[in-house]
């Protein structure tokens, strides 16, 4: 008997078995559904959040409420420099930073697209990952309200 032959015949001998295909295959989806069950209610919720609003305008104070409406993410602090939310950052006062540029209101009355600046805890997935979600929510939200008006 040849080497491909003995593994073929091996191969043949775990595939037609209903032990081995349940364990391997059964066991794989079975684990896959169990696993996380334990964690599904402890998703991390209302992070604190600063926010750097150097626009100070009708329309930047606007997204700021809509970003403290999110579940994610809740506003803790207004900080007038990105540096004063820095410092708070790496006390770990908070968890992620909103930077609402100058001109915020301006390019969007001009049709730009104004970049907004976020930062957050990378070291903690989970947690930056909600900080990211519930700010990209709400300047989401906000740039489809622009465009319908």
């Amino acid at each position: 008997m040849s080497l491909f032959e003995l593994i073929k015949a091996e191969l043949k001998a775990l595939l037609t078995n209903p032990v081995v295909i349940l364990t391997v295959f059964g066991g794989v989806v079975f684990y896959s559904f169990l696993y996380p069950l334990p964690y599904s209610h402890q998703t991390p919720r209302e992070q604190k959040v600063s926010v750097v609003n150097l626009d100070n305008s009708q329309t930047s104070y606007q997204l700021e409420r809509m970003v403290d409406a999110t579940p994610q993410v809740r506003i803790v602090q207004r900080d007038s420099s990105i540096a004063a939310a820095k410092s708070a950052f790496l006390e770990g006062e908070i968890s992620g930073i909103l930077v609402i540029p100058e001109h915020f209101y301006k390019d969007l009355l001009l049709g730009k697209s104004p970049t907004l600046a976020y930062a957050g805890d990378a070291s903690y997935f989970l947690v930056y990952g909600t900080i990211v979600e519930g700010l990209a929510q709400a300047g989401g939200t906000l740039a489809a309200k622009t465009t319908v008006s």
